[in-house]
């Protein structure tokens, strides 16, 4: 009897394991980048907010070393969301900058004409606003990408690498890679040093496996707690 009450608790803390966290990140292995600052749509956002919310509640469910993996995912995670956040402020403010040296080098420089000033404010304003914004929500694998990333070179070329907006656009290139490296301190734990994709690929697999773990155990506890009961019919019958 104290065995099946021992089996029953800790297949009930399986089933819940895996309903509450395991379950939910396994049914979007290899696509966790889809929520994901870098690649989310506006249109995905409420989805992925509960999505993520409702991990960080329930990841004391799973064993301390896939937590910590979970922990450092979305630690990296924020900082990615944070760094692009800024950086996308910061180049907006920049523009200012921009406008500023082209309306001078129109007033100043004869070999500068209306029609080339006009162009630069164009990149400074439209383009910009237009290319900044799409790079938030494109992945560097879709059809477009590399249209945008053109425009964008094309823009700092047009200024010079040393204007502070060419220095924030590129910048922000770095960001939307996946492979660039995080580097801050932590108060609870040591310095984080790594990319979102290394942390994301070590997490798929650890779930993966807690997963098929976990169908393991539930399934011989089931099967145990239902010998267990036919030997106890069998008793009482006898």
């Amino acid at each position: 009897m104290v065995k099946d009450g021992r089996n029953r608790i800790l297949q009930e803390s399986f089933i819940k394991e895996m309903d509450s966290i395991i379950g939910p990140l396994e049914s979007r292995a290899g696509r966790y980048k889809n929520y994901e600052p870098l690649y989310l749509q506006d249109n995905d956002r409420p989805k992925a907010t509960a999505f993520w919310e409702n991990i960080k509640k329930n990841k004391f469910l799973a064993p301390e070393n896939l937590r910590l993996l979970i922990e450092n995912y979305l630690t990296i995670f924020e900082e990615q969301e944070k760094e692009l956040r800024k950086t996308r402020y910061e180049i907006r403010e920049s523009r200012k900058e921009a406008f500023k040296k082209i309306q001078v080098a129109a007033n100043d420089d004869p070999m500068i004409t209306k029609s080339k000033a006009r162009d630069g404010e164009q990149l400074a304003g439209t383009l910009v606003s237009e290319h900044i914004n799409a790079l938030i929500r494109i992945a560097p694998s879709d059809e477009g990408y590399g249209t945008y990333v053109k425009d964008l070179e094309n823009i700092i070329a047009f200024w010079g690498p040393e204007l502070d907006l060419s220095k924030k656009m590129n910048y922000f290139r770095e960001l939307s890679q996946e492979g660039y490296i995080y580097r801050f301190a932590r108060n609870d734990r040591g310095p984080v040093i790594d990319s979102i994709i290394n942390t994301r690929s070590t997490l798929e697999a650890a779930v993966k496996q807690r997963y098929s773990d976990l169908e393991q155990c539930i399934e011989e506890l089931r099967a145990e707690s239902e010998k267990n009961l036919k030997h106890g019919l069998w008793q009482f019958w006898k």
